[in-house]
């Protein structure tokens, strides 16, 4: 339907844009201002983007695909190219499962070179590292207590990541600890 009028919606009101318009407005929203500003980049970022590889995968309009990609490699690119490293986006654990599993069926699609599915897995297993070691720190598991909220969610990552790590990377004992952690 969004191809058909030719238009994205933002989903935070009725403006339409244009498939351009949109990845930039979400491609600027990756820029937090650095930690002394700490501007939200999670919840306007990725979301968007899950939501164009689903959109892609119902309707196999390769319009979707081309701007999951696109959002994809540019938030590669921010935590690649800031000067002194990115810092993760805010809430990235609530939505690294979700990537990992729009990029493993993703990348299968001709659309992704040999060059983007090493650097997009190399990103992604960067990132589970990050959110294991974080939700460790803030959430560590306890005996006979069951999580709640904020705390599955690295949980929730760790567990999607075991499964396609694990099954498509020799990463066999990180997989284990990912899964035993989730």
């Amino acid at each position: 339907i969004c191809f058909e009028r030719g238009m994205f919606g933002d989903g935070g009101n009725d403006e339409l844009r244009s498939e351009e318009e949109f990845v930039s407005a979400v491609s600027g929203a990756f820029d937090c201002g650095g930690p002394q500003v700490g501007r939200d980049n999670g919840h306007c970022t990725v979301p968007p983007m899950v939501k164009c590889f689903y959109a892609w995968f119902y309707t196999g309009d390769r319009r979707f695909l081309e701007v999951f990609k696109e959002l994809f490699f540019v938030m590669v690119r921010y935590y690649l190219t800031l000067p002194g490293g990115a810092s993760y986006i805010s809430d990235y654990d609530f939505y690294l499962g979700s990537l990992i599993n729009c990029f493993a069926a993703a990348e299968r699609d001709p659309i992704f070179s040999d060059e983007d599915r090493l650097l997009g897995a190399a990103f992604l297993l960067s990132s589970l590292r990050y959110i294991e070691k974080y939700g460790k720190a803030h959430w560590p598991l306890r005996e006979c207590v069951l999580r709640f909220n904020h705390e599955t969610f690295p949980a929730i990552s760790c567990y999607w990541g075991a499964h396609y790590f694990g099954e498509n990377y020799n990463l066999k004992n990180d997989a284990a600890r990912w899964k035993y952690y989730a």
